[in-house]
């Protein structure tokens, strides 16, 4: 068994606390037993080679990955299995965010650190901002970079996608959904009977919230995420 959190924010997230720094969020992982982790900024991967180069030194497996927000405000995970792989999604992204400037005073900092939590980097461009992509071609855009798309917490009010639209589209292409709470866990089972991700992350803000030896990943499943 992989125990998991693959939903946490970095201090690159202006909504999360500013000491989730790399060193912060690996340490808390295993001190929390983890094996697999992924950081999931909010429309941004600045964040990910210090992360994942942490996570390799201390033995954690790592996925690289993002929040990223759709024009109708729903929020899909993506995630990647290489850094070229992310490097290459990241111009995309970059060239679809609607540019808004950050004011840290209203939203919070957007640091960039690295693998000794300096900051080497502020993000000017207001990460909380959509992308002026549909929920379609968002998901196909991270299939066509090589990644998985993940509904991220479907069963919550804020930008999950049945508070968005009410509904999951037929036609939507998308590899997982992620649930937030427990008590909803039944009412997903038939699209984990379609074979889809069946994600229950922390999406966690402060190093408080990362998970502990909660929810977990058989080992063939993770050896076959990207096949």
């Amino acid at each position: 068994m992989i125990y998991y959190d693959l939903h946490i924010h970095s201090c690159l997230s202006p909504c999360a606390d500013d000491d989730m720094t790399p060193n912060n969020i690996v340490n808390m992982a295993l001190l929390n037993g983890l094996k697999l982790i992924s950081v999931t900024d909010h429309n941004s991967f600045l964040q990910q080679e210090s992360v994942a180069q942490l996570c390799a030194s201390k033995g954690l497996l790592y996925l690289y990955g993002a929040e990223l927000t759709s024009k109708e405000e729903v929020h899909v995970l993506a995630y990647f299995n290489s850094l070229e792989k992310v490097f290459n999604f990241s111009l995309f992204i970059d060239e679809h965010l609607i540019k808004i400037l950050n004011k840290p005073k209203y939203f919070g900092h957007q640091y960039v650190r690295d693998n000794d939590d300096n900051i080497i980097k502020e993000e000017a461009r207001l990460l909380l901002s959509t992308l002026d992509l549909s929920i379609e071609d968002l998901t196909m855009a991270i299939k066509d970079y090589g990644g998985l798309s993940v509904l991220a917490h479907i069963d919550r009010s804020a930008n999950g996608i049945l508070n968005r639209l009410g509904f999951i589209p037929r036609n939507l292409y998308f590899d997982g959904i992620e649930y937030c709470h427990k008590e909803h866990f039944s009412d997903y089972q038939k699209l984990k009977a379609a074979k889809k991700l069946f994600l229950r992350s922390s999406d966690a803000h402060r190093l408080i919230d990362i998970a502990e030896q909660e929810n977990y990943l058989d080992a063939e499943i993770w050896e076959g995420l990207f096949r």
